[in-house]
C-alpha cells in the first residue's frame, strides 16, 4: 500500500500543470524561481510556472542575490518561514 502511495505522489509531481488561462504577452516574462527544491509543493508550483511562462529558471534559495536576479522580470523566493 505504501508503495502505491509513493507511485501516486510521484505521478502527481511529474504531471505537467495545465494552463489556467492564456497569459498573452505576459507569458514571455522571464521568471526566476529560488527555492529549497525539497518539497512536492514547490515542484507543483514550479510545474505551474513552467506551463504558464516561456522562460523559467531555478536556483537554490541560498544562491539568490541581486546579481542573480538582474536578468529576470519576476523573481519568486520560496522558503521556510521563521
Amino acid at each position: 500500500m505504501f508503495h502505491l502511495f509513493l507511485v501516486a505522489c510521484f505521478a502527481l509531481v511529474q504531471t505537467p500543470a495545465p494552463k489556467a488561462y492564456d497569459l498573452g504577452s505576459d507569458a514571455q516574462l522571464k521568471v526566476l524561481f529560488a527555492g529549497t527544491h525539497e518539497k512536492p509543493r514547490e515542484a507543483a508550483f514550479l510545474a505551474l510556472l513552467e506551463s504558464s511562462f516561456q522562460h523559467v529558471d531555478t536556483i537554490s534559495l541560498r544562491e539568490r542575490s541581486a546579481e542573480s536576479a538582474r536578468a529576470y522580470d519576476v523573481v519568486i523566493a520560496a522558503g521556510e518561514r521563521n
